[in-house]
């Protein structure tokens, strides 16, 4: 990562009336940092705030439970200018710091790192991370996440369907924004997450932003999904959900089924229209080449000589 955009104004402390805390002592765990007051607030109006209300003494506190130490006194070093290399060990501490005390350009430094690296077998885990950010940190972070999503619907799908065989926890709000995007074996997904009868809510909550059709292009596995949603929880909103979603599906079902037959009738419609403008359009151009005809052969006769 380069070294930060100086972007904030100093002529502030000049002649301030008010004793600003130049010299800041930073603690991060049991170690104690000097550090420039100025600088530190040159970058962040919140930690200036912070430098004022805790009369030049930061303790980081929200910090506490986030990432190593090293790496919070790495991102101290980026405050004052210093590069700092990127990884995957780092970079949830520099997202986190650089949201909390709104660090502007090292958050977009830090997710400009994130979208060279995104991958399908990560962005669950950065989905995850995006959901403790701080907004509008969070909102920024999510745009990148959902464009990778659509753009990767299938793959995403695929791996989340890896994970769930495997045992591993998945993020509710992943799987979501993942069948959103009607991948391919969305089905299928959709099906084993049912299947864990706390997530029925959130499913529940969203299935108006779910294409039923495409996640299920066979009747017999839209039939499997609500059998197992019926079966996990069998309350009367979600007997009344699944009715309803099962009129929804079979009604677009039976739409696309008549669309083809439409398609054709309006097609040879079409083509009967063509062959009679076409017999008409014939008939009239012997009509005319007729009259022509005629005309010329008048036109012929008033021109000759009559014979003496």
């Amino acid at each position: 990562m380069s070294q930060l955009t100086l972007n904030r104004d100093f002529s502030r402390f000049l002649d301030q009336d008010e004793e600003f805390p130049h010299r800041v002592e930073v603690y991060i765990g049991k170690k104690k940092v000097v550090c420039s007051g100025m600088l530190l607030a040159q970058q962040s109006s919140v930690l200036e705030q912070k430098i004022k209300e805790e009369d030049g003494v930061l303790m980081l506190d929200e910090m506490t439970e986030i990432g190593l130490d090293c790496h919070k006194y790495d991102c101290l070093r980026l405050l004052y200018g210093a590069p700092m290399s990127l990884n995957s060990e780092s970079i949830e501490t520099v997202l986190k710091f650089s949201s909390i005390y709104k660090v502007e350009d090292m958050f977009t430094k830090a997710l400009k790192w994130i979208k060279q690296m995104l991958t399908v077998r990560n962005f669950h885990h950065y989905f995850i991370v995006h959901k403790h950010l701080d907004p509008p940190y969070f909102k920024r972070f999510e745009i990148l996440l959902v464009d990778f999503i659509q753009k990767n619907a299938d793959q995403c799908c695929g791996e989340l369907n890896e994970m769930f065989d495997s045992g591993q926890s998945i993020d509710p709000e992943c799987s979501m924004a993942v069948l959103k995007n009607s991948p391919n074996n969305g089905g299928m997904l959709l099906t084993k997450y049912t299947s864990n009868n706390k997530h029925i809510p959130l499913i529940l909550e969203n299935c108006h932003d779910l294409n039923f059709l495409k996640l299920f292009p066979n009747q017999a596995d839209f039939s499997k999904f609500l059998g197992v949603l019926t079966q996990q929880h069998e309350s009367m909103e979600t007997m009344k959900a699944a009715i309803a979603l099962q009129q929804k599906y079979f009604a677009d079902y039976a739409n696309q089924v008549d669309e083809p037959v439409a398609e054709k009738a309006s097609s040879s419609k079409d083509v009967q229209d063509s062959r009679s403008e076409s017999k008409s359009t014939s008939s009239k151009a012997r009509s005319s080449s007729n009259k022509n005809k005629k005309e010329k052969s008048t036109d012929c006769d008033s021109a000759l000589i009559p014979l003496l």
